[in-house]
C-alpha cells in the first residue's frame, strides 16, 4: 500500500488538495477521498472551498458502504444498544460475572461498544482464552453476543456493513473506475485495514496520506490556581489573547472544559473566536428530556411536584 507521510495532518491535507486540484478531468475516471467522519467537513472545505467537482467527492467508509452495497437493513448505534439491552434481559439469569451490572442502564451501551471493538479487531469471543474473572467475563459476553446476533435477524451494524463492503468491491463499477485516497486513518482498526487493502486491490489506484506519529515527551506544563471558575476562565481568555497577539491563530488553540457555557460567554466578552463541541448522552438532549418530564408530570401526585418539574 502506498503511504505518503507528512509532519502534520494539515500538511497531509494540503498536499492531497494540491494533487487533486492539479488533476485533469476525465469522464471515465472518478476520485474518492476516504476519511473518518470527524474530518469530513475539514476535507471538503480544503478540497472544494469556493468551488465544486463532478469527478471527486469525500466519503466516509460508512457512506461508501451505502453507495456500493445499498442500505437494505442498516442498524443504527442506538438501535444496536436497544437490541443488546433485549439480549441482556433474555440471558440475565445465566450471567455469572455481570449479574448485578446487567441491572444498570448504561451496561447495554458498554457491552455494545465492546462487541463493536471485538468485531473491528477481527476477534472472536470463542477464540479468547483466559482464567478466573476474565474467563467469566468472556463467557457472559459470549452469551449476550449470541442472543444479540439472533435478535439482529438480518439487520447490519457497522462491522457487518464493512464486511459486506469487502465482499461487494470486486463487482462494483464505482470502485473499479475510481482512484482512492485515504486521509486521517493514522491508527486504523484491523477491519478498516482490510477494507483499505481491498480498495487498493480493486480500485484504479490507492494512496494513503498520513501524518508522522509524534515522538518525545512534553517538556513541562504550567499550572495556574484561581479562587473560582470565572477567574480561571478569564485567565485562560487573557492567555489566548496574548498568544494571538504574538502571532498564534485561534485554530491552533484548544481548550478542554467540563462546563463550556460560562467559558463561551467570557470568550465572547474578550472577542475570542471559538467553536464549542460538546458530547451529551442521547437521553439528555432537549426533546427526550422533555418527554421524560411529560411522563413524570403525568404521574405527579401533588401541585408542588408539578410546579417543580415545570
Amino acid at each position: 500500500m502506498k503511504i505518503t507521510t507528512f509532519p502534520t495532518y494539515p500538511d497531509a491535507l494540503d498536499a492531497l488538495a494540491k494533487e487533486l486540484r492539479a488533476r485533469r478531468f476525465s469522464p471515465t475516471e472518478y476520485r474518492i477521498v476516504l476519511t473518518p467522519d470527524r474530518y469530513t467537513l475539514q476535507a471538503e472545505k480544503a478540497l472544494f472551498g469556493g468551488s465544486g467537482a463532478i469527478d471527486c467527492e469525500v466519503l466516509t467508509l460508512s457512506r461508501l458502504c451505502r453507495r456500493v452495497c445499498g442500505a437494505d437493513m442498516p442498524l443504527s448505534r442506538e438501535g444496536g444498544v436497544m437490541l443488546v439491552a433485549k439480549a441482556i434481559a433474555a440471558v440475565k439469569d445465566e450471567l455469572v460475572y455481570y449479574g448485578k451490572a446487567a441491572r444498570f442502564y448504561d451496561f447495554a451501551r458498554d457491552v455494545y461498544e465492546t462487541l463493536l471493538q471485538l468485531a473491528a479487531s477481527d476477534a472472536e469471543l470463542s477464540s479468547l482464552a483466559a482464567r478466573g474473572a476474565t474467563n467469566a467475563k468472556i463467557a457472559d459476553l459470549a452469551r449476550i453476543s449470541a442472543q444479540y446476533e439472533k435478535l439482529k435477524a438480518g439487520y447490519e451494524d457497522s462491522p457487518d456493513r464493512l464486511k459486506a463492503l469487502i465482499k461487494a468491491l470486486p463487482d462494483s463499477a464505482l470502485v473499479r473506475g475510481s482512484h482512492f485516497y485515504a486521509i486521517g486513518f493514522s491508527n486504523p482498526t484491523k477491519l478498516n485495514k482490510a477494507v483499505l487493502a481491498a480498495l487498493e486491490k480493486h480500485g484504479k489506484s490507492f494512496c494513503r496520506y498520513d501524518a508522522e506519529k509524534s515522538t518525545g515527551v512534553r517538556d513541562g506544563m504550567e499550572i495556574y490556581r484561581a479562587p473560582d471558575k470565572i477567574t480561571q476562565y478569564k485567565a485562560v481568555a487573557a492567555r489566548i489573547r496574548e498568544l494571538v497577539f504574538k502571532g498564534a491563530k485561534y485554530g491552533e488553540i484548544s481548550v478542554v472544559c467540563a462546563d463550556p457555557k460560562p467559558l463561551s460567554r467570557i470568550f465572547r466578552e474578550y472577542g475570542i473566536l471559538f467553536y464549542a463541541d460538546t458530547a451529551v448522552p442521547l437521553a439528555d438532549v432537549p426533546p427526550l428530556a422533555a418527554l421524560n418530564c411529560i411522563y413524570r408530570l403525568r404521574s405527579a401526585a401533588d401541585a408542588d411536584r408539578v410546579i417543580a418539574l415545570c
